[in-house]
């Protein structure tokens, strides 16, 4: 009435239907369109996927993302600790499988019975962030729907607002009331009051049969505790000191990536072969790090004086410098040269370089084995058990080393599905279920392992193979941290475990999920041509639930890691 929608009349009948649908606020989880996302964004996903196209496959992992594009929509993510939940944390980008690629024509003809329509191949995604609290590229994966789409099948709607919770082990689809409709990966649970304390002391469980080694961490006392709703695990994920503490922790260990993010250069310090400098000469260090392009140079002698620091170089190579002191941390790109010359000043572009991937098995040879449901259990089995089940089939499957999953006559089966496989699996679940002390949720069907209890179950599962049947030879060490250093302080037990050629048994996120990571790759950032400065790392993780597709994650981005090694002992069948 107000001729707001004004037709013209026409010299011949037109027909229209029109729907009014309700208005969308800003704040809402409607997709947005490649052109209306911010350049820095676009170009941060594009140069992630185009440094990984083809360059994260070798001969016995996966091949993915050899021939991927980024998809026409873009789905943004909410985090409940930015901006009070009303503004993105993250972009989702869908990845597609590029059509434009291939020979096939379009259909031609004077009329279409079926018009062609708009083909998109699932290729994963690249969950890019906003916000300084997490890694410029927070995860992705290389396969599959996005999780935002899992989330709208999941709540039967595409009308969600998507939020993601620590580290990513939980999503979350809120209606646009802000209530829950749906909700996928882990289960969290409220912390322990003390566990930052026990975290911080990084406890370590190293064995070796060969030697008789046996010596795990003393023992921890913490007791979890569950959420009774959504409402109150939001409210708590906003204050609790844990949480708190857990979020700085992610800063700190993301600072360097969005150092570089920034345009903001690290001081250099040139050292020549042989020569000697000493830094931070009026300070006192109380601790560094010293990272190269995968933690395999040693390139400089480094020792803490009284005062200060002093650098030895002994070969050519360079790498990041990350120096701790009274004041705070200290961040330099370390180069030592034949000659002891200054970086080459040509024209020269600083960038992230292609990446170098490592596979131990693919993602065909993984066991996929979602966690078992029984009375007996919290009803699901957790996630702690089903890892553990999951690198033991892996091993028994792949090296043929028995009786590791279970007893002689027993074949770990390829999957969990079915009540066959089911059967197979359920006594190893059992076991681990007790020897992971997991604690049942009284609100769900979920259950919660501890980190100091996870490290536990592995030893004590093959405790009568390995040391009373002498069937099997172990070595293994295992970790869990809460200290804020980067890599030092994520999954590189995991990451060494894969370049052995087995996987390694992962805590991801806060606390929340237990994964089995099989591949690691690595990128590095160049500030001169052949001058390596810092070096990004992920790891891909079979998730644990069942065939879905296995996910990228920052090697920081952990608080578990495990490098468990079997081979065949003397008495082995």
């Amino acid at each position: 009435q107000d001729a707001s929608l004004v037709v013209p009349d026409m010299t011949t009948n037109e027909f229209f239907r029109l729907r009014i649908e309700p208005g969308r606020t800003a704040q809402s989880g409607e997709p947005l369109s490649l052109s209306q996302v911010g350049t820095n964004e676009v170009k941060r996903a594009m140069n992630f996927l185009q440094n990984s196209l083809g360059s994260i496959t070798n001969g016995t992992g996966d091949s993915d993302w050899v021939d991927a594009v980024l998809g026409p929509k873009v789905n943004p993510v909410y985090g409940a600790a930015f901006n009070n939940g009303q503004s993105p944390a993250y972009l989702e980008f869908k990845v597609v499988r590029n059509t434009n690629s291939t020979d096939a024509s379009p259909p031609r003809g004077d009329f279409l019975k079926t018009p062609p329509s708009e083909t998109l191949t699932d290729e994963g995604f690249i969950l890019i962030s906003l916000v300084h609290s997490d890694f410029p590229v927070a995860e992705f994966a290389t396969r599959g729907p996005t999780a935002v789409e899992r989330l709208q099948k999941l709540a039967g709607t595409p009308d969600i607002k998507a939020f993601r919770y620590g580290g990513g082990t939980v999503w979350v689809a809120e209606d646009l009331q802000g209530n829950l409709v749906a909700n996928w990966g882990g289960q969290p649970f409220r912390p322990p009051t003390n566990i930052v304390a026990f975290g911080r002391q990084a406890p370590t469980y190293i064995g070796d049969d060969s030697t008789g080694l046996n010596n795990p961490p003393p023992t921890n006392h913490l007791i979890a505790s569950f959420y009774s709703s959504y409402p109150e695990f939001k409210t708590d994920y906003l204050t609790n000191p844990t949480y708190v503490y857990l979020r700085n922790r992610q800063t700190q260990m993301a600072s360097g990536e969005w150092m570089l993010e920034d345009g903001q250069m690290p001081q250099t310090l040139t050292v020549p072969v042989g020569g000697r400098i000493t830094i931070l000469t009026n300070e006192t260090v109380l601790g560094f790090f010293q990272d190269t392009a995968d933690g395999d140079q040693d390139f400089a002698s480094i020792a803490v004086g009284k005062l200060g620091l002093s650098i030895t170089g002994k070969a050519t190579g360079s790498g990041m410098l990350d120096v701790r002191t009274s004041t705070g941390d200290h961040m330099y790109a370390l180069e030592v040269t034949a000659t002891g010359a200054l970086l080459p000043q040509n024209i020269f572009v600083p960038h992230w370089g292609p990446f170098h991937a490592t596979y131990a098995g693919s993602w065909d040879t993984e066991p996929k084995y979602h966690q078992l449901q029984r009375d007996e259990f919290c009803r699901d089995v957790g996630c702690g058990p089903n890892a553990w089940a999951i690198y033991f089939a892996w091993v028994q499957r792949n090296q043929g080393l028995r009786p590791l999953f279970g007893w002689f006559n027993t074949t770990p089966p390829a999957d969990s599905d079915g009540p066959a496989n089911e059967s197979i699996i359920l006594p190893v679940d059992r076991d681990f279920f007790q020897e992971c002390n997991v604690i049942c949720s009284p609100t769900s069907d979920e259950g919660a392992t501890l980190p100091g209890d996870m490290m536990a179950a592995g030893p004590a599962q093959t405790f009568i193979s390995a040391v009373v049947f002498q069937y099997t030879v172990r070595t293994y060490k295992m970790r869990w941290t809460l200290l804020d250093s980067c890599p030092e302080d994520g999954a590189l037990h995991c990451r060494n475990a894969i370049k052995k050629g087995y996987p390694g048994v992962v805590g991801l996120g806060w606390l929340w999920h237990y994964a089995v990571a099989y591949g690691y790759e690595y990128q590095q950032y160049y500030l001169a041509p052949n001058v390596p400065y810092l070096t990004a790392r992920y790891l891909k993780c079979n998730m644990g639930w069942g065939d879905d597709p296995p996910r990228w994650y920052n090697l920081c981005d952990t608080f578990f890691s495990s490098d468990f090694h079997v081979t065949k002992g003397p008495k082995g069948p």
